[in-house]
């Protein structure tokens, strides 16, 4: 089959809008590398300025940029403004502690361990959250979003899965990511493994409401590793490997541009955020991921001019969200 297209790569950008750094670096890697897409975090300090700039970006190559929602339910300040006086709208405990700002990542792993935490107003208030950052999307953007994704991955826990999908879905929004690798992961993380757990299930959740996703997600294990342009295209070349349907239905339809089955890798690109104020993050400041080094590090990946001849060598074409039917 010398000459035909085998795998479609959408290369995703996480974190738009989070600071002015994490911002200028998402929209390099999109004009001068191999990003295609990217994810607005609305509650980001500088998600304004972010939507004013990505709105007039183009790529080179003509590729039409996705830009989804990137759902925080884990850092910062919630979307959803609530009164003392209204209790039936204030954020869930388990979610938000006194100062009604988010608990982080942890509390999606005591969600899961409690199942008692999941009321039916814990429910309703996620999916108040959700409306509320979708609208605020479509006024910064001016349009909505392209697809949906979950900070800290937290679509794809258990109890979230449910909610999400069904409140996405209501907002017409119908292509999603889903964290499940082509290998196991094996960046000793914890977290990371729980997310590629319950990745699998998720799909099928998605699946059923009507959600389409690229078939695996690289770069779930490599974004604290200062990667490369060698680790960028040897993790390409075992997923093209190892592409199978990743769902425990096999008739289920397979995502494809033209025939070619369609991978997502994700990054955090960047420049290392240094700007110790609330004018950066979700209104608590910059994280250490934030300032990490790594983020220049997968910068560089990015805009490397070897790759587009990697992806070239080895059958692979760059697409975005848009592409997925």
């Amino acid at each position: 089959m010398a000459g035909r297209l085998r795998h479609a790569l959408i290369v995703s950008a996480d974190d738009l809008g989070y600071c002015a750094q994490r911002t200028d670096g998402i929209l390099r890697a999109i004009q001068q590398g191999v990003a295609t897409s990217s994810t607005l975090l609305v509650t980001g300090a500088d998600a304004p300025r972010a939507a004013r700039l990505v709105s007039g970006f183009t790529r080179p190559d003509g590729i039409r940029i996705s830009l989804g929602l990137h759902l925080n339910l884990t850092e910062g300040r919630p979307c959803t403004v609530a009164s003392d006086a209204e209790p039936y709208q204030m954020p869930p405990p388990c979610l938000v502690d006194e100062q009604r700002m988010f608990r982080g990542k942890g509390s999606i792993v005591a969600m899961v361990a409690d199942p008692t935490l999941w009321s039916s107003s814990t429910q309703q208030w996620i999916e108040r959250e959700l409306g509320a950052q979708v609208a605020a999307f479509v006024a910064l953007v001016g349009s909505p979003p392209s697809h949906i994704d979950g900070h800290n991955h937290i679509h794809v826990f258990p109890g979230f899965v449910e909610v999400v999908a069904r409140a996405a879905a209501a907002h017409g929004i119908t292509k999603i990511r889903i964290p499940q690798p082509c290998q196991p992961v094996s960046s000793g993380n914890a977290f990371l493994e729980q997310v590629a757990s319950h990745a699998a299930k998720a799909r099928d959740v998605y699946s059923r409401h009507g959600f389409s996703s690229p078939e695996w997600l690289l770069g779930l294990d490599v974004q604290d590793t200062s990667p490369t342009c060698n680790t960028f295209a040897s993790r390409v070349a075992k997923a093209c490997a190892a592409s199978t349907v990743p769902t425990s239905d096999a008739s289920a339809p397979r995502p494809s541009l033209n025939g070619a089955t369609i991978l997502e890798w994700m990054a955090h690109p960047g420049i290392p955020c240094t700007d110790n104020t609330t004018t950066a993050g979700c209104g608590q400041g910059p994280d250490d991921f934030a300032q990490s080094p790594d983020r220049q590090a997968e910068l560089d990946m990015l805009v490397d001019p070897r790759l587009p001849d990697l992806l070239q060598a080895a059958g692979v074409t760059l697409c975005s969200f848009h592409d997925l039917s």
